[in-house]
Formats: C-alpha cells, structure tokens, sequence
C-alpha cells in the first residue's frame, strides 16, 4: 500500500513492520502487502501474517479482494474498492464477487472507486491512498485523516503529490456518499 498508513500510525506511538510480495506482479500475479501495528515491536517477530490473523485487509479490487480472504480471522473487516482489474487471460463476473463478499461471514465496506478512476482519467497510480483515506474516514486506524494527510506530504515525491491529495479527499468523499 505504501509507507503512508506506518508513518501515520508511527506518529501516535505504535510501533509498524510492514512488507510486501511484488515479485508476481511482472507476471499478472498477486501483490500482498502486510502490515503489523503494535505498541511492543518486540511482540511482533515477523510484519508477515498468517491465515486468520488479519484484523483488516484492504483491497484495491474485487478479485484480489476474495483472494486474501483466507488471512482474514473470524469478526474481521474488509475494506474494498468495486474495481474490477480483468486479467488478460480472461475476466471474471464482478458482480459474483460482489455477492460472495456480501455472503462471506466478514464484515466489508465496499467503497466506489469508479468516480476517482474517471475522474483521474483512469489513473489507478493512487487507489491505494483512496482506499486507506476511505478506511481512515470510516474511523479504522488509530489515526485520523489529518495525520495521514501529513504522512502522505512527508513521503510522496512533489511529482505525485497533487494525485494523492486528490485520492484522499475522494476516499473521504466516498465514506460520506
């Protein structure tokens, strides 16, 4: 997701390890990324999670979205763009993973992500700030949307600024359309 959300969180004294699998991307595959916030970085040996140990995931898509599922444990909650990325070997039914996530036994906030893609001519290259400035607003971080604002201005390059201050007022609108 980026360093945004551990700067802010690192701000109000926790304590953040985070990683990311990137490898498969070049390929069409999966990114992940993990993120561990504590008070007692010593509790935590690894940022990496297992299954049914997220308290949270965070999806810039749908299919990506049902994928991680497995790491999330039991009263968790799903945070979701109804983006939908087709992979070049062939789509899949959007609205089917719509219902399947509705059905799950998870807790999900689904936001509509299509707006700010239109609205940003189809540049996804911040969803990601959407997507956290859209949990932040829905009050799931033990940050608010001031403290991640600064974040993103303290570890975006001045080239990319502009887009991702735009991605975090169009998560904060979609938490309150």
């Amino acid at each position: 997701m980026g360093a945004e959300h551990a700067v802010a969180a690192q701000k109000k004294g926790f304590s953040a390890r985070t990683t990311e699998t990137i490898g498969m991307a070049q390929r069409g595959g999966c990114v992940t990324g993990h993120l561990r916030l504590t008070k007692d970085l010593e509790s935590t040996a690894s940022p990496m999670l297992g299954c049914k140990s997220a308290d949270m995931i965070l999806a810039m898509e749908l299919a990506e979205t049902v994928r991680v599922l497995p790491f999330l444990k039991e009263g968790g909650i799903v945070i979701s763009c109804n983006n939908a990325v087709f992979p070049i070997t062939g789509g899949y039914d959007k609205d089917e993973m719509m219902r399947f996530l509705k059905n799950s036994s998870c807790n999900a906030l689904i936001a509509d992500s299509s707006a700010f893609i239109a609205k940003n001519s189809i540049n996804a290259k911040a969803l990601n700030v959407f997507v956290l400035s859209f949990a932040t607003a829905n009050g799931k971080f033990p940050f608010d949307l001031e403290d991640l604002e600064a974040a993103i201005r303290e570890t975006i390059p001045e080239k990319f600024l502009e887009l991702n201050l735009n991605a975090l007022n169009a998560g904060k609108e979609a938490h309150h359309g």
